[in-house]
């Protein structure tokens, strides 16, 4: 936690400990996959989804 300020990225920075060193994530193991459309690779936002990545991390950090 040795990078305070600005003070608003501090909920970042305790997300980030919890992942790093306790192996918690933040978010109930989800993430937001956006696709992109061809040929600019512009964000498609409308096309979001949430996917449950938790036992992909599971194994991320057991392999780590």
């Amino acid at each position: 936690m040795q990078w305070k300020k600005p003070p608003e990225i501090l909920s970042r920075r305790r997300a980030e400990c919890d992942l790093f060193f306790d192996g918690r994530w933040s978010n109930d193991g989800k993430a937001s996959v956006i696709p992109v459309r061809k040929p600019g690779y512009q964000p498609n936002f409308s096309k979001a989804k949430r996917l449950d990545i938790t036992a992909d991390l599971r194994e991320a950090l057991k392999q780590a």
